[in-house]
């Protein structure tokens, strides 16, 4: 049996992924990642999360608000 995983949370859109992001999708598929969730922590970020999210398909948007933010 193998494993298939999911990453519940990676900020694919902070900017140490910028211009990184096929090659870093590439490596947790190696790695046995299937799917992954990107979630936003706040309003300004929603756009560039749903663009990942529409360009990669094993990525997943995930908006909200983090209470710490303003």
């Amino acid at each position: 049996m193998s494993w298939r995983f999911i990453d519940t949370h990676c900020h694919f859109d902070f900017p140490p992924f910028t211009g990184d992001e096929r090659a870093s999708i590439q490596r947790a598929c190696e790695a046995g990642v299937e799917k992954i969730i990107v979630p936003a922590t706040e309003a300004a970020h929603f756009p560039r999360v749903l663009a990942l999210a529409a360009r990669f398909p094993s990525l997943y948007a995930a908006l909200g608000l983090h209470p710490h933010c303003d």
